[in-house]
Protein backbone atom coordinates (compact mmCIF):
# COMPACT_ATOMS: atom_id res chain seq x y z
CA UNK A 1 0.00 0.00 0.00
CA UNK A 2 1.63 3.20 -1.37
CA UNK A 3 0.74 6.62 0.58
CA UNK A 4 2.18 9.52 -0.37
CA UNK A 5 2.80 13.02 1.39
CA UNK A 6 1.71 15.71 -0.94
CA UNK A 7 0.44 19.07 1.22
CA UNK A 8 -1.91 21.47 2.00
CA UNK A 9 -4.41 22.17 0.06
CA UNK A 10 -5.51 20.90 -3.81
CA UNK A 11 -3.11 18.51 -4.93
CA UNK A 12 -2.60 20.22 -8.03
CA UNK A 13 -0.34 22.83 -6.00
CA UNK A 14 0.91 20.14 -3.34
CA UNK A 15 2.44 23.10 -1.37
CA UNK A 16 3.26 23.24 2.22
CA UNK A 17 2.57 25.96 4.33
CA UNK A 18 5.83 27.09 4.90
CA UNK A 19 4.24 29.19 8.24
CA UNK A 20 2.68 26.41 9.70
CA UNK A 21 4.28 24.91 13.10
CA UNK A 22 6.94 22.20 12.71
CA UNK A 23 3.96 19.53 14.19
CA UNK A 24 1.92 20.07 11.23
CA UNK A 25 4.28 19.80 9.09
CA UNK A 26 5.01 16.67 11.34
CA UNK A 27 1.55 15.38 10.83
CA UNK A 28 1.95 15.73 7.12
CA UNK A 29 4.90 13.50 7.12
CA UNK A 30 4.02 10.69 9.18
CA UNK A 31 0.32 9.98 8.32
CA UNK A 32 2.08 8.03 5.11
CA UNK A 33 4.35 6.27 6.96
CA UNK A 34 0.99 3.99 7.68
CA UNK A 35 2.49 1.92 4.59
CA UNK A 36 5.23 2.47 1.67
CA UNK A 37 6.28 6.26 2.89
CA UNK A 38 6.30 8.55 -0.55
CA UNK A 39 6.82 12.79 -0.82
CA UNK A 40 5.16 14.00 -4.26
CA UNK A 41 5.36 17.24 -3.34
CA UNK A 42 7.40 20.68 -4.19
CA UNK A 43 9.85 20.10 -2.68
CA UNK A 44 12.25 22.45 -4.35
CA UNK A 45 10.36 25.07 -3.34
CA UNK A 46 10.61 24.01 0.40
CA UNK A 47 13.03 26.31 3.04
CA UNK A 48 15.92 24.68 5.24
CA UNK A 49 13.34 24.16 8.03
CA UNK A 50 10.62 22.27 6.49
CA UNK A 51 13.51 20.27 4.69
CA UNK A 52 15.28 19.57 7.91
CA UNK A 53 12.03 18.39 9.32
CA UNK A 54 11.32 16.57 6.51
CA UNK A 55 14.73 14.45 6.66
CA UNK A 56 14.61 14.01 10.45
CA UNK A 57 11.05 12.19 9.51
CA UNK A 58 12.42 10.06 6.56
CA UNK A 59 14.90 9.14 8.71
CA UNK A 60 12.57 7.98 11.59
CA UNK A 61 10.77 5.80 8.59
CA UNK A 62 13.46 4.09 7.52
CA UNK A 63 13.57 3.28 11.80
CA UNK A 64 10.52 1.84 11.39
CA UNK A 65 9.63 0.45 8.50
CA UNK A 66 10.63 -3.00 8.67
CA UNK A 67 8.72 -3.34 11.35
CA UNK A 68 5.49 -1.85 9.35
CA UNK A 69 6.26 -4.00 6.87
CA UNK A 70 5.87 -6.96 7.93
CA UNK A 71 3.60 -6.61 11.05
CA UNK A 72 0.29 -7.79 12.57
CA UNK A 73 -1.80 -4.33 12.76
CA UNK A 74 -3.84 -3.62 15.09
CA UNK A 75 -6.41 -0.61 15.14
CA UNK A 76 -6.80 0.91 18.79
CA UNK A 77 -9.06 3.22 18.10
CA UNK A 78 -12.40 3.37 15.88
CA UNK A 79 -11.61 4.95 12.32
CA UNK A 80 -12.10 8.52 12.07
CA UNK A 81 -14.86 9.98 9.40
CA UNK A 82 -13.01 10.18 6.26
CA UNK A 83 -15.09 13.56 5.84
CA UNK A 84 -14.65 15.17 9.45
CA UNK A 85 -11.71 13.45 11.43
CA UNK A 86 -12.16 13.59 14.74
CA UNK A 87 -10.83 12.25 18.25
CA UNK A 88 -7.70 10.42 17.80
CA UNK A 89 -6.37 7.61 15.81
CA UNK A 90 -3.77 5.18 16.74
CA UNK A 91 -2.46 2.31 14.76
CA UNK A 92 0.03 -0.16 16.38
CA UNK A 93 2.44 -2.68 14.64
CA UNK A 94 3.89 -5.83 16.00
CA UNK A 95 6.90 -7.75 14.70
CA UNK A 96 6.34 -10.97 14.29
CA UNK A 97 9.07 -12.04 16.85
CA UNK A 98 6.84 -9.43 19.24
CA UNK A 99 10.05 -7.53 19.88
CA UNK A 100 9.83 -4.93 18.57
CA UNK A 101 6.13 -2.81 17.76
CA UNK A 102 5.61 0.67 16.22
CA UNK A 103 2.57 3.04 17.79
CA UNK A 104 1.24 5.79 15.13
CA UNK A 105 -1.17 8.21 17.35
CA UNK A 106 -2.64 11.11 15.64
CA UNK A 107 -4.65 13.62 17.21
CA UNK A 108 -7.73 14.97 14.78
CA UNK A 109 -9.77 17.87 15.19
CA UNK A 110 -12.05 18.24 18.36
CA UNK A 111 -10.29 16.45 20.52
CA UNK A 112 -8.28 16.41 24.51
CA UNK A 113 -4.81 16.72 24.29
CA UNK A 114 -4.36 13.35 26.64
CA UNK A 115 -5.29 10.36 25.20
CA UNK A 116 -4.15 6.87 26.70
CA UNK A 117 -3.95 3.53 24.07
CA UNK A 118 -4.19 0.14 25.06
CA UNK A 119 -1.96 -1.79 23.39
CA UNK A 120 -2.46 -5.54 22.15
CA UNK A 121 0.04 -8.24 20.23
CA UNK A 122 2.74 -8.23 22.91
CA UNK A 123 4.74 -10.72 24.44
CA UNK A 124 3.00 -11.37 27.58
CA UNK A 125 6.50 -12.09 29.79
CA UNK A 126 8.11 -9.26 28.22
CA UNK A 127 9.39 -5.45 29.37
CA UNK A 128 9.37 -2.82 26.36
CA UNK A 129 11.65 -0.16 26.13
CA UNK A 130 9.16 2.88 25.30
CA UNK A 131 10.66 5.81 22.86
CA UNK A 132 7.96 8.50 21.94
CA UNK A 133 9.43 10.84 19.19
CA UNK A 134 13.06 9.64 19.28
CA UNK A 135 12.90 10.33 23.32
CA UNK A 136 13.50 7.57 25.57
CA UNK A 137 11.11 7.00 28.11
CA UNK A 138 10.74 4.30 31.03
CA UNK A 139 10.54 0.34 30.43
CA UNK A 140 6.82 -0.96 30.78
CA UNK A 141 5.77 -4.54 31.06
CA UNK A 142 3.29 -5.92 28.88
CA UNK A 143 0.53 -5.99 31.32
CA UNK A 144 0.68 -2.21 31.97
CA UNK A 145 0.70 -1.38 28.29
CA UNK A 146 -2.59 -3.73 27.51
CA UNK A 147 -4.42 -2.29 30.70
CA UNK A 148 -3.75 0.86 32.32
CA UNK A 149 -2.68 1.89 28.57
CA UNK A 150 0.11 3.75 26.59
CA UNK A 151 -0.40 7.64 28.19
CA UNK A 152 -0.07 10.44 25.44
CA UNK A 153 0.08 14.14 25.10
CA UNK A 154 -0.47 16.13 22.12
CA UNK A 155 -0.85 19.67 23.03
CA UNK A 156 -2.62 20.84 19.63
CA UNK A 157 -4.85 19.33 17.22
CA UNK A 158 -3.48 18.01 14.17
CA UNK A 159 -0.60 16.44 15.40
CA UNK A 160 1.59 12.86 15.48
CA UNK A 161 3.87 11.09 17.69
CA UNK A 162 5.46 7.98 17.06
CA UNK A 163 6.27 5.27 19.60
CA UNK A 164 8.49 2.51 19.34
CA UNK A 165 8.96 -0.19 21.28
CA UNK A 166 11.37 -2.93 22.15
CA UNK A 167 11.73 -6.15 24.27
CA UNK A 168 13.84 -6.03 27.38
CA UNK A 169 14.17 -9.29 27.92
Amino acid sequence: CNHWMVGDGEVEQARVDQNAPPGWWDFLLRVPMNGQFGISSRVFDWGPALRKRAAENVALYKRIRTVIAGADVYHLTPPPSNQSPTGWMGLQYVSADRKRSVVMAYRLGESRPDKSLHLRGLDPSAWYKVTVDGVAGRAMSQQELATKGLALRLDAEWRAAVIELTADR
